[in-house]
């Protein structure tokens, strides 16, 4: 499958580029001095106030995925529209802390048939990409399947940044159908 392949290829182009990275930056005397990744961001409030946004870690954020309708603004939207306004499977982050924190984190859900057959994937680069304040959740409900025909029950597998979570027993309509 050629969709299979071009995720394939752009995961392996992302690991490549990651690891040269980090050899570029961890010689010493060759490159300017960079930040690093665990490094706080800097975001400017007002013109006298500039304050340090951490990374969001482990710790800060939950990632889960819960039966639930679309958020307003995936409803009727060109990009990962949302199938419809009923309860479908809803992937939620959530910031849990009690400070604000920062997420540079991209999307890869997959959905399973019974059998373990790929019946709908989505993969969207920077869709958890943002500051989130303590109690702050972004959500992705699913749009609709790529085909309906396989037997359920169905698996949701989601990958949001440093995060791995999955749901089973879902029936047709969870999943968009």
């Amino acid at each position: 499958m050629w969709s299979t392949r071009l995720v394939v290829a752009a995961v392996v182009t992302l690991v490549v580029v990651a690891a040269i990275d980090a050899f570029r930056s961890g010689t010493s005397g060759t490159t300017s001095p960079r930040l690093s990744s665990t490094a706080p961001s800097i975001s400017v409030r007002s013109t006298s106030a500039v304050t340090l946004t951490p990374e969001c870690g482990r710790a800060d954020v939950t990632v889960r995925i819960a039966i639930r309708r679309p958020a307003g603004s995936q409803v009727g939207s060109s990009d990962y529209g949302a199938a419809g306004r009923h309860r479908v499977a809803t992937v939620v982050v959530q910031n849990v802390s009690d400070h604000p924190c920062r997420a540079i984190w991209g999307l890869h859900l997959t959905i399973k048939d019974r059998a373990g057959r790929i019946i709908g994937e989505w993969l969207a680069a920077s869709w958890f990409t943002r500051h989130y304040p303590p109690g702050f959740e972004k959500t992705f409900s699913l749009p609709a399947v790529y085909t309906c025909k396989h037997p359920g029950p169905f698996v949701a597998l989601a990958t949001v940044g440093i995060f791995t979570v999955h749901r089973g027993g879902l029936n047709r309509r969870q999943i968009a159908c």
